[in-house]
């Protein structure tokens, strides 16, 4: 069974101004990265299930919070949320999410603060991912 350190959620990077994925996957070369945007399933409608298996087999996750509509990838959010935590309203520390300054009402990050970071660019996601691969590490 194939095992990822990072799943990327999302939408496509065309779709983004910060190009997320493309940030992260540049500064953090040596990590396996589970993106729902490079796999087979795309192109076949298994999409669904396989990024279900992927949220299971990844280690952390970066999503990126996209204005509306959130899509799918809030479920994703929830599903890592629901497979990693101790309890319920406990942040995760390799959960990092994406909330751009242009995404609003700011009063919805209050409940994915209860669940991983929050952070504004792409940069700073990949200081969080390198501060929980060092820690898993000592």
């Amino acid at each position: 069974m194939e095992v990822f350190d990072i799943f990327l959620c999302g939408p496509w990077d065309q779709y983004t101004p910060e190009k997320y994925k493309t940030v992260i996957k540049k500064a953090l070369p040596d990590k396996k990265m589970f993106d729902p945007e490079d796999r087979p399933a795309q192109k076949d409608g298994s999409w669904f299930i396989d990024n279900y298996q992927g949220i299971k087999r990844s280690s952390s996750m970066a999503a990126y919070i996209p204005g509306f509509p959130g899509a799918v990838g809030l479920a994703e959010i929830a599903w890592f949320y629901e497979f990693n935590r101790r309890t319920v309203g406990q942040p995760l520390e390799n959960l990092v999410m994406i909330w751009p300054d242009t995404v609003k009402p700011d009063y919805g990050k209050e409940g994915f603060i209860k669940m991983g970071f929050i952070v504004k660019s792409p940069e700073e996601a990949v200081e969080c991912l390198k501060r929980y691969f060092d820690s898993r590490r000592r």
